[in-house]
């Protein structure tokens, strides 16, 4: 059995620390370029705001069972 990727995608601080992490949702890799376009109409964040705002991590699901 693979090993199924998705991306956790969290509202946060500018310098990213884990302790200001929001969940805003988790999606398939694939969609993940559509969300992150449709969050950033939804918040008017320009580009740069994206980057310092919103943090996207990788994820394995199998590793959730670890």
């Amino acid at each position: 059995m693979g090993q199924k990727q998705v991306v956790v995608i969290n509202h946060c601080n500018a310098w990213h620390d884990y302790a200001s992490f929001k969940l805003i949702g988790v999606v398939e890799e694939e969609k993940l370029e559509e969300k992150l376009l449709a969050l950033q109409k939804e918040l008017g964040y320009t580009d740069e705001e994206m980057q310092s705002f919103i943090d996207v991590t990788t994820v394995n699901l199998n590793e959730l069972n670890a």
